[in-house]
């Protein structure tokens, strides 16, 4: 029974095996296979030598693909079947590694694995859960348990009936959990929390998460084991429960809906085809439902439910699949969005153009109609500075339609960050839409090239300013790697320099999420035991030279942490800065230039039109090696002499 789903990690993919309604013998199964090839480069089993008529060990986890964490590690659980730490790994959370023959780095194994395997309640009856900005693994199973370990040192076999050795173990209510977790990294006093819908008539829970777990308070647990809210609503009364997705607008409060597929309420799913219903619920409230599909059958119907199946978000729209009624014949996919009425959209560009005083710049002006709309819009134009004007093309259009806006300065118009604002309106409708307008005078050399590094953070608008040497248009570098990044500059003219870089993952501080500064500071490549690099090149030649601004500031609560920070390329002479993050020091606005000592960021000189930057752990005494690096800035010799920065 290849029950669990397949993933796709470094350049492999996993798949895993149960047994087919329980028939034995049956072993749980990993084999990984290269991506490219498809050659097998690892086989592994959780009950080689399981005793007769009791192999097991089946990877079942109600559908759910395993978990990876920023280092590529891979994590499972196994159901049902022996346990002796050495060959067989029934009831377990296991780790595999990253390299390609996957070796079974660690495992966690509740200490009541002889009564979870002699009442049926498979652990891996679900999957884990990696909780964000953390170490901490957690999962259950049909036991309705939840366990949290380290997924650095996941503890092996729990210790004693309350198994001490891992970070926490609490009760679901012993309502068995199948269709799984899913997790809301909230922002705000509310905080984030974990949900979940476990089977046979059970409400939907959500467990508060203490992201202040771990500084060092012993009476702050992980999770708080009473229910921050659940639902009035009640499960089906077999199999799954409700199977969830998540979707929200990143962190912030008040946006976040739980999707659910599940079946009837009153049937038992666990075997045959059953009607199914999709469910959205307030993820602030969770007794509040906003919507099912039975609401409007005739229209919204999702047909039967595809059993351990969840919703899935793509783009505004839910997209449900379904089984057919004799379980071989055709199917369908349901797709659900916003009914709307005839209404048009409008959106300027470019998002944040530079201009100097007395001249001009234009933006292209786009509409479009939804659902049939066939009125006139009249546009204008807001918020320039003094000395601007602005002039459309035409302030009359009809959706579909393109225009050009056309703002002009004069020679007293003040430098400095406009945000322009464009006003769509049809008689009660009004839509506008923000353009930027960076008023700059010509600068020695050409203007300053920014890149933020964006992690686990949110990507910046053009129009926020950040950086010691403050400015707008910065370039977005998002993932742990990426290549050949087209890089503009403060103007946001492309300068025909790129950027390359690679590290071993991606984190975030946790600071609020605010626009500017906090926002460029938040996220960072995480450099957790290899180094960094930033490779930039085809700077624009410049005699004066560079002046390169590296931010690192990484999250490290109590810690002090410290990496080594080198530049090298063309004409350059190689340096390395030590910067130490000192112990709770995370960013609160203010910038600390740091040489050898502590900070949050440091600036080099680059002679040429390209340098290599590496951001290695280390070596600082008593510090949690790590080197984060948030963002970089390139700033032009003469411009720095001339305005005298930092």
């Amino acid at each position: 029974d290849q029950r669990s789903s397949l993933a796709y990690a470094n350049g492999r993919i996993f798949v895993a095996w149960s047994g087919h309604s329980d028939q034995f013998n049956y072993h749980g199964w990993v084999m990984v296979y290269d991506a490219t090839t498809l050659q097998q480069t690892k086989i592994w089993s959780s009950s080689p030598v399981g005793s007769t008529g009791f192999n097991g060990g089946g990877i079942w986890m109600a559908g759910r693909a395993p978990v990876v964490d920023a280092s590529g590690n891979v994590y499972y659980m196994t159901g049902n079947g022996p346990y002796d730490g050495t060959n067989s790994f029934g009831e377990s959370f296991v780790k595999f590694g990253p390299t390609p023959d996957t070796p079974l780095l660690d495992w966690f194994t509740p200490n009541e694995v002889d009564s979870l395997n002699g009442s049926d309640a498979d652990l891996g009856g679900s999957g884990p859960l990696l909780i964000p900005g953390t170490d901490l693994l957690v999962g259950g199973g049909k036991s309705g348990k939840f366990f949290v370990t380290h997924s650095g040192d996941m503890g092996h076999l729990g210790v004693g009936t309350g198994n001490t050795n891992i970070v926490q173990a609490f009760s679901n209510g012993g309502q068995q959990i199948k269709g799984g977790t899913v997790y809301w990294n909230r922002a705000g006093g509310v905080g984030p929390w974990m949900y979940v819908w476990a089977d046979s008539h059970s409400t939907l829970k959500g467990y508060h998460f203490n992201a202040d777990f771990g500084t060092g308070n012993p009476v702050v647990q992980a999770f708080d084991t009473t229910p921050a809210s659940q639902s009035v609503l009640f499960s089906n009364n077999g199999s799954a429960g409700g199977v969830m997705t998540l979707s929200a607008n990143g962190s912030t409060p008040g946006t976040g809906v739980i999707w659910s597929s599940m079946a009837f309420s009153g049937s038992d799913a666990n075997s045959g085809i059953h009607p199914g219903v999709l469910r959205a619920l307030n993820a602030d409230d969770l007794t509040h439902e906003l919507w099912n599909s039975e609401q409007n059958s005739a229209r919204d119907s999702m047909g039967n439910w595809p059993k351990f199946s969840p919703p899935t978000v793509v783009n505004g729209h839910v997209y449900m699949g379904s089984f057919p009624s004799d379980g071989v014949g055709d199917t369908q996919v349901s797709v659900y969005g916003l009914i709307l009425d005839p209404d048009f959209t409008v959106s300027v560009t470019p998002p944040n153009p530079g201009v100097n005083p007395g001249g001009s710049v234009s933006y292209t002006v786009t509409t479009a109609a939804i659902q049939n709309f066939s009125g006139a819009v009249h546009l204008e134009a807001s918020g320039l500075p003094s000395g601007a004007t602005a002039t459309f093309a035409a302030n009359d259009v009809a959706p579909p339609s393109t225009t050009t806006l056309t703002v002009q300065t004069d020679a007293a118009t003040p430098p400095g960050a406009n945000t322009v604002t464009v006003t769509a309106t049809s008689g009660a409708l009004t839509h506008s839409a923000d353009a930027g307008l960076y008023v700059t005078t010509a600068v020695p050399g050409g203007g300053i090239i920014s890149v933020d590094f964006v992690g686990n953070g949110t990507p910046m608008s053009a129009l926020e300013s950040a950086g010691v040497v403050a400015t707008p248009n910065w370039n977005e570098a998002a993932s742990p790697s990426g290549s050949d990044l087209a890089l503009a500059d403060e103007t946001g003219t492309q300068t025909g320099a790129t950027a390359s870089w690679s590290s071993d993952g991606v984190w975030a501080l946790g600071i609020a999420d605010t626009p500017g500064d906090f926002r460029m500071m938040n996220g960072y490549l995480d450099a957790t035991g290899n180094a960094s690099t930033v490779t930039v090149a085809n700077l624009p030649a410049d005699p004066g030279g560079y002046y390169v601004y590296v931010y690192t500031d990484g999250d490290n609560a109590g810690d002090m942490r410290a990496g080594e920070y080198a530049i090298s390329g063309p004409g350059t002479a190689p340096v390395s800065i030590e910067i130490t993050d000192a112990p709770n020091a995370t960013f609160d606005g203010t910038y600390v230039r740091a040489y050898n000592s502590a900070g949050n960021y440091a600036v080099f000189f680059v002679g040429g039109n390209g340098f290599t930057l590496t951001a290695t752990p280390g070596p600082a005494a008593s510090a949690t090696v790590r080197a984060p690096l948030n963002a970089i800035q390139i700033v032009h010799g003469d411009r720095i002499f001339a305005n005298g920065f930092d």
